[in-house]
């Protein structure tokens, strides 16, 4: 339990998932991120450097997604073969947590985790997708912005 191929990739997920919330709550570069990302018409009005400042949140992207391959390879014996089957996982405890919110996403895959878990346990083997997915599926009719997300305002 003390091989470094359990905790390493676990210590850093959470040094990413602390350090993007810093970024993103603490610092300008963050909150000029989280402009462009709202309305980047009105960021560019405000002298935001639009071009820039997407390039550094593709590069942000970029180490994100190596991070989170190496984790991925680590804890799930990641292959091509179930390459999608990990991006339905990825996928999901976004949209149930709510697009956009970190911290839902991460209280989203938490859950799902544990429920996967719990339906491995009862009902085994690759009826536990099946359950993931229809959990998936009742709670975006439920909530469409997720658990987490706000409902956005129309203008009719």
């Amino acid at each position: 339990m003390l091989d470094e191929k359990f905790w390493l990739p676990v210590a850093a997920c959470a040094v990413t998932i602390i350090g993007l919330e810093y970024l993103y709550r603490r610092t300008l570069v963050g909150r000029a991120f989280l402009a462009i990302a709202e309305d980047n018409f009105a960021a560019r009005a405000l002298g935001l450097p639009e071009r820039n400042l997407r390039v550094a949140s593709y590069a942000l992207a970029g180490v994100v997604g190596g991070i989170a391959g190496f984790s991925g390879g680590q804890l799930l014996l990641a292959f091509f073969a179930n390459g999608a089957l990990l991006n339905f996982y990825g996928f999901v405890p976004v949209a149930l947590g709510g697009l956009g919110n970190n911290r839902g996403a991460i209280i989203g895959g938490l859950a799902l985790g544990l429920f996967q878990q719990a339906a491995n346990f009862l009902v085994g083997g690759i009826f536990s997708s099946v359950a993931v997915f229809t959990l998936f599926i009742v709670v975006l009719l439920a909530a469409p912005q997720g658990l987490f997300g706000a409902s956005t305002a129309r203008r009719v």
